[in-house]
């Protein structure tokens, strides 16, 4: 970008100036200012730039589901257009036994895989994530399991949600993209 005018123009374009860094950079940075004179004198400054990591709140809330439900869902809520990533845990529920260890999100239109380690976007203010239950013959009672959602400072924030064997419960279906229960009349 070429800026010229008198001292007094220059500098007011100056600062009308806005950096914006890549949506998920954060660290260092800088801004090199090089202006020449009428009289051809070259003169360089730079401006040192420190993106600092998001670390707004997150909350995530779990649901509380029938062993019988394909999925297990949670709720990511934070900051419009906020980014984190995400990481399934065991509680009294054995990931890979009672709950599949892989994560789907949603992403405003369909539910997509999770790669562990990457960093998604919330959809407005929230981010629906699920797990599939995987039903066994076991009469185990309530076992919990935990999403932790960690934001770009790496912040942690978890939520537990509960897989009920006793028949109680709450279903979710594959084509369910809400916290809102599948009604029970509904096919899956």
């Amino acid at each position: 970008m070429i800026i010229s005018g008198t001292e007094a123009q220059v500098n007011a374009r100056l600062d009308t100036l806005k950096y914006t860094p890549n949506a998920t950079f954060t660290g260092s940075d800088s801004l090199l200012i090089t202006s020449v004179d009428s009289y051809g004198l070259v003169d360089s400054d730079s401006v040192a730039i420190t993106v600092s990591a998001d670390n707004r709140a997150l909350t995530v809330t779990g649901t509380s589901v029938n062993e019988a439900s394909p999925y297990v869902l949670f709720s990511v809520s934070g900051a419009s257009g906020q980014y984190v990533s995400l990481s399934l845990g065991s509680g009294t529920a054995t990931v890979g036994q009672d709950v599949a260890p892989a994560l789907e999100y949603y992403d405003g239109s369909s539910w997509q895989a999770y790669h562990a380690g990457s960093i998604v976007q919330l959809v407005g203010t929230s981010l629906l994530v699920r797990a599939a239950v995987l039903q066994d013959s076991l009469a185990e009672g309530s076992e919990t399991l935990t999403l932790t959602a960690l934001n770009q400072n790496q912040t942690s924030y978890s939520g537990n949600s509960t897989i009920k064997d006793d028949g109680t419960g709450d279903v979710f279906l594959a084509d369910n993209a809400s916290l809102t229960p599948s009604p029970s009349n509904s096919a899956g």
